[in-house]
Order: C-alpha cells, then sequence, then structure tokens
C-alpha cells in the first residue's frame, strides 16, 4: 500500500511540474514526442506498482486465512478435547476459553494458548467468539452438528467472548469469507450466502447445570 501511495505521489508531482518546465524542456531541444514519452513510461510503472502491490496484499490476506484457520483449529481441537473429558458435553459459553486454554498447545497446530484466540486480520484485541446458544449442550443433542457453528469470527474484546449470529463481524476478513468452526470438529471457511444456512441452535436446550460434573 506504501509503495502505491509514493507511485501515485510521484505521477501526480511530475503532472504538474511537467507543464511549468514544459518550455525550458523544449529549449533544450526535448521535443514532444519525448515529452510525451516519457509521461507514458511513468504511467506504466505506475501501473506496474501498484498490481505488484496489489498481488503483495492478496498474498498477505491468503497467508492471514490460512493462519486464522490455524488457530480456529487450535481452540476447536482444544474444545473437542474438553468434551472428551466432560461427558461429550461443550464448556459453558461465559467462560469457554478459560476452560480450554490448557488444552491448547496439545493440538499439534504449533500455536500458543496466548496465539490462538486471535486472527492476523482482525482489528479488535481478539478474533473469535463462541457460540452462546450451545454452552454447556451435550453433543448428543446436536440437530446437525456438521452445519451447527461453535466458533466464528468476531469483533470481541473478550477472551470468552459469545454470541450468535448478529455478532459476526460486518466485513468478511478473508477475500469475501470468514472461518467457522464446526460443532462436528472442522473449520470451513464461508462467504456471505452460505453463512445464512447455517445452524447456531440445537435441537434440545442447553442444561441448566452450567458445568457438568467430571467423572473419576
Amino acid at each position: 500500500m506504501l509503495i502505491i501511495q509514493r507511485s501515485y505521489l510521484l505521477f501526480l508531482l511530475v503532472a504538474i511540474l511537467l507543464p511549468i518546465f514544459w518550455k525550458r524542456l523544449n529549449r533544450a531541444g526535448l521535443g514532444r514526442t519525448r515529452l510525451l514519452m516519457i509521461v507514458e513510461s511513468l504511467c506504466i510503472f505506475t501501473g506496474l506498482l501498484g498490481f505488484v502491490a496489489g498481488q503483495a496484499k492478496q498474498a498477505s490476506a491468503i497467508h492471514g486465512g490460512f493462519t486464522c484457520q490455524s488457530h480456529m483449529k487450535a481452540l476447536g481441537r482444544a474444545i473437542v478435547e474438553y468434551t472428551q473429558d466432560w461427558d461429550e458435553t461443550f464448556p459453558p459459553a461465559v467462560n469457554w476459553s478459560t476452560l480450554t486454554s490448557k488444552y491448547v498447545s496439545g493440538g499439534g497446530f504449533n500455536v500458543s494458548a496466548e496465539e490462538a484466540p486471535h486472527c492476523p486480520e482482525a482489528t479488535s484485541p481478539y478474533g473469535y467468539a463462541f457460540n452462546s446458544a450451545l454452552g454447556g449442550v451435550a453433543i448428543k443433542n446436536l440437530k446437525s452438528p456438521k452445519e451447527t457453528v461453535l466458533l466464528f469470527e468476531a469483533d470481541s474484546t473478550s477472551l470468552n467472548a459469545v454470541g450468535g449470529k448478529d455478532q459476526l463481524t460486518k466485513t468478511l476478513r478473508h477475500y469475501g469469507k470468514n472461518n467457522f468452526w464446526f460443532s462436528y470438529g472442522f473449520v470451513r471457511a464461508k462467504d456471505a450466502k452460505e453463512t445464512k444456512t447455517l445452524h447456531w441452535r440445537a435441537e434440545q436446550p442447553a442444561s441448566t447445570v452450567d458445568t457438568p460434573a467430571k467423572d473419576d
């Protein structure tokens, strides 16, 4: 982006100064044709710089999308391991990240518990939120686990951020898509149209017990 700004400033400067020095350049023997060739060359150079910078920005965004998925996988796998210890039941929504953070580093994604809650493309302190409708819900009560959102990208200010589809980011972060972790145990990138078909609630309501009893 900085390259683009500088190239446009250079072109604008030349466009302003060229008429001023036109007569002087003519006296120096530089003809109109050569002057036009210089202007054309500057335009081509500016266009090439813009193209290169655009490609670099796109590559950075794609890399950011992969990093985001890696972080979300680490969080999602941590929740899966939590459910294995707690009767196949999701953590309470109010402190889901705190309860599952100890499982993050062991997920095999080379992501620390400190890194995982952050999306590289997010402008908010934290990048993700937990589907509040699934707090304390047993996995067996899900109607469509493959389509039911568990984690989603959000402009979160809290480590234990929760919410629903109303908390989705206003702008899709990764070239028209956002990442979602589904209750079945996988992450997928979805565009705005696909997001409208996702499931957010379980077939049965969550248990009234906030924290399930752990087996001995």
